[in-house]
């Protein structure tokens, strides 16, 4: 992967696409079959690296650390790849998994750039709907509504969560000095529906978005009243 851009760090290997998404691709070995599965992830130069899961650790953009993470399957859906039973059979798999990585890094490379097309296609309130029905899909057992969530439908086989995208578009909001926005999907990451996934690490990020958001309020010029 070196030769595509991409730097190692253990067995995560990160590229810099463009200046503003941060592509990881992560390979690990399975427990129990001569196996390994492999994740990829991509998140926003301009954005912290998000909390990982409980005792997970590693570089600081792994898959597990981005906004959109995905599990690469086998045709049939089957997650862990063999080795092959020859030096030729590895070779071969490892190409064809690294064009289709490479096609799909691309792919999103081309279609959401800087992010901002993000924001554009899920303003707060829409990512608040999201929020609702997913809430709703919980409470009711009924996950065909999970496939109804307009984030769901835009990154199709990422599977991302409300939480984690209304972080991105918080600090994205913050790039673009837009507090009022960033605010805004701040509150909607913090619906009651995400509460799940709401641990010590996602409040403390949620909590330094927060005061960025205050510390630029602050700062904005005042406008002057004038006086009739």
């Amino acid at each position: 992967m070196r030769p595509l851009g991409f730097e190692e760090q253990a067995s995560v290997y990160v590229r810099h696409s463009n200046g503003a998404q941060v592509q990881a691709i992560e390979l690990g070995a399975a427990k129990y079959e001569n196996a390994f599965h492999v994740d990829i992830g991509v998140h926003f130069s301009d954005v912290p690296p998000f909390p990982r899961g409980y005792g997970a650790t590693g570089p600081e953009y792994g898959p597990d650390a981005c906004c959109f993470r995905m599990r690469l399957r086998e045709a049939d859906q089957d997650q862990f790849f063999g080795y092959g039973e020859t030096i030729g059979a590895a070779e071969s798999l490892a190409r064809e998994l690294a064009r289709g990585m490479i096609a799909t890094f691309d792919s999103f490379q081309a279609g959401w750039g800087d992010g901002s097309p993000i924001a554009k296609a899920l303003p707060p309130d829409q990512l608040g709907r999201d929020a609702e029905l997913f809430g709703r899909a919980l409470l009711t057992g009924q996950h065909a509504l999970f496939n109804d969530m307009r984030v769901r439908q835009l990154f199709p086989g990422w599977h991302p969560h409300v939480l984690p995208v209304g972080v991105l578009l918080a600090f994205l909001s913050l790039k673009r000095s837009d507090q009022v926005r960033a605010a805004e999907y701040l509150r909607v990451a913090q619906h009651s529906s995400q509460k799940g996934l709401l641990n010590a690490s996602w409040r403390a990020l949620l909590a330094r978005a927060g005061r960025a958001c205050r510390r630029m309020r602050t700062r904005s010029p005042k406008v002057p009243v004038r006086r009739v």
